[in-house]
């Protein structure tokens, strides 16, 4: 796995996204004398616990006189670094803390998880890792496990295989084959016509391509575009577009552009505030493709309901953005 959340320090700090500077102040922050467009940002939204009594300094550097208790919880906004080393965590809109005195929770940075089959076999020897990213024992080069679940991890822009009881295998370190017929019985049902789109295999060790039996045919190869033709739903609850005759690929293992219709047999209006109630998932437009990720406790205004043919429920809570109702509570 590229990066994975340890419990405490830099690492697991350094998950957030680099964003710009703080600020141009020439004020040196704390104790590093750096000025404050000399240190860089990293967007967290994480939640933190002090292992000590925690001093809270301001953006200068300067002590606020609040001292966090030892053993509270903490929303931790971003963390801070200098190019002298000084590393802070923020808890407040002008509030920073020394990032020694706290331990990032380590979360859930799976999402998307399906039910799935076949078998994968290691490129390399590789860590398995839970859903939190945290890494277990090596799985040695050349040996194959079987595949129950396929996730999508956010942080690492990849697809993993479950191939033990919540252990998972980064797609990069791997090749894929996919389930036969006697794995997966799905059967592909509720085709409607397309205008016409392109599937682009987004999966870094390939795309199973199945007939409408559910039986792998062969593997699409990864950044390889495909013409659709027809979507459609398998039994499994997945949506499938079709790329020749009789010929299915998974809308989880594809970015579509394009005219490709929607997944989505009705909508209706409705109102209310939807809260995601875990980390890392992703909202999709109307042909399912994945727009962006949403995290645990933001809060949406609902505007409409959606329901795809595979039997799920959507709510739209931005321009062309759904979010499937599994992933939050609704009011």
């Amino acid at each position: 796995m590229k990066k994975t959340i340890m419990a405490a320090g830099i690492a697991a700090a350094l998950l957030g996204t680099t964003g710009a500077v703080l600020g141009t102040s020439t004020t040196a922050f704390a104790a590093g004398g750096y000025a404050m467009n000399e240190l860089t940002y990293n967007q967290l939204n994480r939640v933190g616990v002090t292992t000590e009594a925690a001093t809270v300094y301001n953006s200068q550097g300067v002590a606020t006189g609040q001292t966090l208790a030892k053993g509270t919880s903490w929303k931790v906004l971003g963390h801070v670094q200098d190019k002298g080393g000084m590393e802070y965590f923020q808890v407040g809109g002008n509030q920073y803390v020394a990032y020694t005195t706290m331990t990032l929770k380590a979360e859930n940075i799976l999402s998307n998880v399906q039910t799935a089959g076949g078998v994968v076999t290691l490129t390399n020897s590789a860590a398995v890792v839970d859903a939190t990213g945290t890494a277990h024992q090596t799985l040695a080069k050349g040996s194959s496990w079987k595949v129950t679940q396929t996730a999508y991890s956010a942080v690492d822009k990849e697809t993993f295989y479950q191939v033990g009881a919540g252990l998972y295998i980064g797609a990069s370190n791997v090749t894929y084959t996919g389930a036969s017929s006697d794995d997966n019985t799905t059967t592909i049902t509720n085709q409607r016509s397309l205008a016409g789109g392109v599937a682009t295999v987004r999966v870094i060790s390939g795309a199973p391509l199945v007939n409408a039996q559910g039986k792998t045919i062969r593997t699409l190869g990864y950044n390889t575009a495909w013409k659709t033709t027809e979507m459609a739903s398998g039994a499994n609850g997945h949506t499938y577009y079709e790329v020749g005759p009789s010929q299915y690929v998974d809308a989880n293992s594809v970015t579509v552009t394009g005219n490709v219709g929607t997944i989505f047999k009705d909508t209706e209006t409705t109102s209310g505030v939807a809260t995601v109630r875990y980390n890392d998932i992703w909202t999709v437009n109307a042909n399912g493709t994945a727009v962006k990720a949403i995290y645990k406790g933001s809060a949406w205004k609902v505007g409409a309901v959606a329901h795809a043919y595979n039997g799920d429920t959507y709510y739209l809570i931005g321009s062309n953005q759904y979010v499937s109702a599994d992933f939050v509570s609704f009011q």
